[in-house]
């Protein structure tokens, strides 16, 4: 799916919604790697949250998680994008529920992970996308992350 044609539907209550079905299922399988790989259970914060999801173990929560999702190998860019609003309430979640917060980038040929606290929040420019897509926030402060300093899971 192109995502500069993406559609939206309109939430119960009235706000746009710009996850695709084929978002969520491909979230869900990631999910699912992620909480055989970690040996937790890997839950949805759910649609309209400023986190995606947090990890469970033994009834226990033990990290929130945020995902991004490129559709493109991983040598095509040099850096992830995390929207600095996204850094903040990951680092705000994990200081308050004293678990770690853990940002998750999917290519498509790899997985990758690296904890917000070793996140070089000061690497902070404009970006987003180029052309409006989902809203006003399509354009925001967003920290450069250099794929260099993540952790490679299996693909």
């Amino acid at each position: 799916m192109n995502y500069y044609r993406r559609s939206n539907v309109i939430h119960i209550d009235g706000l746009p919604v710009f996850q695709q079905p084929e978002d969520q299922q491909a979230e869900e399988e990631i999910a699912a790697k992620l909480s055989a790989i970690w040996n937790c259970q890997i839950k949805s914060f759910g649609m309209m949250a400023a986190i995606d999801w947090w990890a469970e173990r033994h009834g226990m929560p033990v990290g929130v998680l945020e995902l991004k999702r490129r559709n493109a190998p991983a040598a095509a860019w040099p850096n992830a994008i995390l929207n600095l609003r996204k850094w903040l309430a990951l680092t705000l979640a994990s200081v308050g529920m004293h678990v770690p917060a853990v940002f998750v980038y999917k290519c498509t040929d790899k997985l990758f992970w690296i904890p917000t606290s070793e996140i070089d929040a000061n690497r902070v420019i404009i970006g987003g996308c180029k052309t409006h897509v989902k809203s006003s926030n399509d354009v925001e402060p967003v920290i450069m992350v250099p794929l260099k300093s993540f952790r490679e899971l299996a693909p």
